[in-house]
């Protein structure tokens, strides 16, 4: 698979296709992943790391039914670091969450490891500056 990859998550699929759009319009390569649910979302993750394939960025909604955005991200750093071994320290930052609560703006620890958690959190609306920032895009 050729291309960046981007798995995003939100159970309203109005957001997946905004952010989806712009994801391709700041991206010209990028290969996106859009999940309605966390499930979904855990298994395109997992597919991608055993099949050795790097996943840019995963852009996650944080209020979801049944699986938070914040226990998503918690679930898909231990099965990375379960899978390849690594130290908590070697994963790369590459989580994003967004939410409409404004009030949230911790970053999301995960496993004590302070470089595998979800370092920007962006609030509803989206618009484009904000999915660059999500995309940790350069």
């Amino acid at each position: 698979m050729k291309g960046n990859i981007y798995i995003i998550v939100d159970d309203e699929q109005v957001n997946l296709m905004i952010l989806g759009k712009y994801i391709e319009i700041v991206d010209s390569s990028a290969i996106v992943f859009a999940c309605d649910n966390a499930k979904d979302a855990l298994e395109k993750y997992k597919s991608c790391i055993t099949n050795k394939y790097e996943v840019k960025a995963v852009i996650t909604d944080l209020q979801m039914p049944y699986t938070s955005g914040e226990e998503l991200i918690k679930e898909m750093c231990s099965f990375e670091r379960e899978f390849t071994g690594k130290d908590l320290n070697d994963l790369t930052c590459r989580f994003s969450i967004f939410t409409a609560n404004d009030l949230y703006s911790k970053p999301l620890p995960c496993g004590g490891c302070e470089k595998c958690c979800a370092t920007n959190v962006e609030y509803k609306p989206l618009d484009k500056e904000k999915a660059k920032r999500m995309m940790n895009y350069e």
